[in-house]
């Protein structure tokens, strides 16, 4: 079982702020920010499964690598979310979209 601390340093191993959570079969199932793991209290971390703090992904959460500009924030307004999951045209995971980058890029515009 792969926990929330678990998750917390292979994130900040990686230099990232987010992680997807993926079934047996390797289709994404969730998606596990660094501020859901610290909002669990660090006595109940090492008991619970990641999939626990995981936000579910719902249709809006889920975006193709080749979206962007207007689409993207009509998008991004339509779901409002800390994460998006980005997907290839194949249908693997390419990344996750932070909305806090978003709004930087649009801020430095």
């Amino acid at each position: 079982m792969r926990t929330p601390d678990d998750a917390l340093r292979q994130a900040q191993g990686q230099g990232v702020r987010a992680l997807v959570v993926v079934d047996s079969a390797g289709r994404p199932t969730g998606l596990v920010s660094e501020a859901s793991v610290l909002a669990t209290p660090a006595e109940r971390r090492p008991w619970i499964p990641v999939g626990q703090v995981a936000r579910s992904l719902q249709d809006g959460l889920i975006l193709s690598v080749g979206i962007g500009g207007e689409e993207l924030l009509r998008r991004m307004r339509e779901t409002p979310a800390s994460e998006y999951l980005v997907l290839a045209d194949d249908g693997a995971v390419y990344g996750v979209l932070a909305t806090a980058d978003v709004d930087a890029a649009l801020a430095n515009a």
